[in-house]
């Protein structure tokens, strides 16, 4: 997981829940920022809730030295979960197109506010932002683009366990084929 706040953290709290071993990566500084959300000092009941059952590890991705380390997780990884404004991890080296050439069967999730497209996309999103500028419409819809699926669905707190089942019966069906989940609360 390369993730932070609520989306990436809950779907891989649920992962994890299942019984899936889930490293965290966490910003060496301050790690996660809803670990001092209540000035608990890095352990907030919020974060402790969000991150259970997962292995965490400190790396700077804004090093080479660090951004190597990460790819060579992703290397070895099942599906890589993420939760950044799109095209962010692409300044790391971890975006898909790159993920993809190092490791062919990975899934990876992109878990974001207004998706991969569009005019909203580069916009950092909470669900009481969303709320505010769209009411549900597309509940799920999926595109194949050649070997590469996009998934696109309404991700909150009720529908994160459908991206779950969806996450884990890919891998289950297409252990030779890489993925891209384009995952769009809305």
């Amino acid at each position: 997981e390369i993730g932070h706040m609520l989306a990436g953290p809950f779907c891989t709290m649920n992962l994890a829940d299942l019984g899936a071993t889930v490293i965290k990566i966490e910003n060496p500084s301050n790690g996660d920022p809803s670990r001092s959300i209540d000035n608990s000092k890095g352990q907030s009941t919020y974060f402790n809730s969000l991150n259970r059952g997962k292995k965490s590890i400190t790396i700077n991705l804004k090093k080479p030295e660090g951004q190597k380390l990460a790819q060579k997780l992703a290397s070895n990884v099942d599906i890589l979960v993420e939760n950044y404004v799109p095209g962010h991890l692409k300044n790391f080296g971890l975006d898909y197109q790159t993920i993809k050439l190092i490791n062919p069967k990975i899934i990876y999730a992109s878990i974001s506010g207004f998706g991969q497209h569009g005019p909203y996309k580069n916009i950092p999103a909470f669900d009481i932002i969303k709320s505010g500028t769209r009411k549900e419409e597309l509940l799920l819809s999926r595109k194949e683009l050649g070997r590469m699926w996009i998934l696109r669905k309404l991700v909150n707190d009720m529908k994160v366990d459908e991206a779950i089942k969806f996450l884990i019966d890919r891998i289950k069906r297409t252990k030779s084929n890489n993925e891209f989940l384009d995952t769009m609360s809305q």
